[in-house]
């Protein structure tokens, strides 16, 4: 099989097997260091020297080895203005209060950002390896939540049911919520309805966009799992789901089902498919989710959503990363230290200002036109990922998981795949046809042949007689015989 080998610019020739740039390997490692991070903890959090942490000290290793192999142009994504806009707010409001800290991390996730959007730009992260890598990070978060819920193991989180019921785990019939590898039920459920679509669809091989045969899936080196692979991985979705269920989480439940609403309607895909109507369901679908919770039943949400929003009334400029969930806890009497304003977009509003909630609305914008974009091109991956943008939409409309450090690691990988959804189409079109993978390439690069007419020479120019030239003295003519002006015409 032909070797495809990624250079500077990231761009892929026909090939089979792929060998990306050492540099976008380096970052591609470093990658899946914060996707351990993000659903085991797996890095110490003091620093290193000074601000310089252990996470951010692989993120930048990551960035350089990614310069190294994808041109500067190849990092812009259409969401460059929401996020510069979100920084700048967030810049100005943290000056303003003089508060850094939360400042300092909105930089780490932002550079997470561009360091996946480098590594699928350099061909390091296709389709064919980012489902699995889900599927893997799946795995550990679910099994820890699974055992505290088989042994019964107290998490200090309960409730007796999905309303807003008791929360006092010494009530009798209160069960415990399993929190995972997560500090919380919630965070669990945010982090693993963001996973789980993309890890659903490592059971299934690539969808049949465009004229790529089973054949050819084969041929590319793409995952075509037999039945025992496919059972292997709906099982460890199934678990994961059934830990989201155990977490209790009211947010979480409503962007599962959600979330699996949209992949099956994103997925279904045939000859002339209403987009636009589909697009109008993933969105009806999430704001049903939204209701779900809202019917529900709010509990303290609702007083926390109008003590936030008077407050932002009040400074719109910001009031500094990091202090929201303070000036929101002395404004509602709920007995509790709040640390946001659960609801994203109200928070962002509230501690960043205008400005950071118009650049995160430019950023949702921008993600929303490039799935949609992919899709119609026969991106690979737009169903899966759309499903899994819808689910943290969900969340995040009911709460802020991304004030998790960790989930908004995830959060940030997850929006920069989204952009990056184009890449798994320009990544398949450089699949060989299936012929050439079991013959040819073993010989040399794929090159397609060019047909000419029976009779014709060879070389194109007048012919001299001979054999296939069309008889002697006919200046490469084709030959007369029937069959030969048949096959001609």
């Amino acid at each position: 099989m032909s070797t495809l080998v990624f250079g500077r610019s990231g761009t892929a020739p026909r090939g089979g097997t792929t060998h990306p740039h050492p540099g976008a390997v380096v970052a591609l490692v470093a990658l899946v260091v914060v996707l351990g991070e993000a659903v085991a903890d797996v890095l110490p959090d003091d620093p290193v020297v000074w601000l310089l942490t252990p996470l951010r000290l692989v993120v930048g290793i990551g960035l350089v080895g990614a310069a190294t192999a994808v041109r500067p142009a190849r990092w812009r994504t259409p969401a460059d203005p929401g996020i510069a806009l979100l920084v700048v707010g967030a810049t100005i409001a943290s000056a303003q209060a003089g508060t850094w800290s939360a400042w300092r991390w909105l930089l780490t996730y932002v550079a997470v950002h561009y360091l996946v959007v480098a590594v699928r730009r350099a061909g390091a992260l296709p389709w064919r390896l980012l489902s699995p890598l889900a599927l893997l990070a799946v795995v550990a978060p679910t099994v820890v939540a699974l055992s505290q819920r088989a042994n019964d193991v107290p998490t200090g989180f309960c409730r007796d049911d999905l309303g807003a019921g008791s929360f006092d785990c010494a009530d009798p019939g209160t069960l415990v919520r399993v929190v995972g590898t997560l500090p919380n039920p919630n965070l669990l459920a945010a982090l693993l309805v963001v996973l789980l679509p993309l890890a659903l669809c490592a059971a299934a091989r690539p969808p049949g966009a465009g004229p790529v045969s089973r054949e050819t899936v084969r041929a590319a080196g793409r995952i075509v799992p037999d039945r025992g692979w496919a059972t292997l991985v709906v099982a460890v979705v199934a678990g994961g789901y059934l830990a989201v269920w155990q977490t209790m989480s009211r947010g979480g439940l409503a962007a599962a089902a959600a979330s699996l609403l949209v992949l099956a309607l994103l997925g279904w895909r045939p000859t002339r498919r209403p987009r636009a109507l589909l697009v109008v369901a993933a969105a009806g679908a999430a704001a049903a989710g939204a209701l779900a919770v809202a019917g529900l039943g709010l509990g303290v949400r609702a007083d926390v959503w109008r003590a936030a929003a008077s407050l932002a009334a009040g400074d719109p400029m910001g009031v500094g990363l990091g202090r929201g969930g303070a000036l929101v806890t002395a404004e509602v009497a709920t007995g509790e230290q709040l640390a946001h304003a659960h609801s994203t977009a109200l928070h962002w509003l509230l501690e960043g200002g205008v400005l950071a909630l118009l650049g995160l609305l430019a950023l949702c914008a921008a993600v929303i036109l490039v799935l949609v974009r992919a899709d119609r091109r026969g991106s690979l991956s737009a169903a899966p990922l759309g499903a899994a943008v819808a689910a943290l939409a969900i969340v995040s409309s009911v709460d802020h998981p991304t004030a998790s450090a960790r989930v908004a690691l995830a959060a940030a990988a997850l929006l920069a795949c989204a952009l990056t959804a184009d890449v798994d189409t320009e990544l398949d079109a450089a699949a060989p046809p299936a012929h050439v993978a079991r013959g040819q390439a073993s010989r040399g690069a794929y090159r397609p042949r060019r047909l000419r007419r029976p009779g014709a020479s060879a070389t194109g120019g007048s012919g001299t007689g001979g054999p296939g030239t069309g008889g002697p003295g006919t200046g490469g003519q084709p030959a007369t015989s029937p069959r030969a002006r048949a096959i001609s015409r």
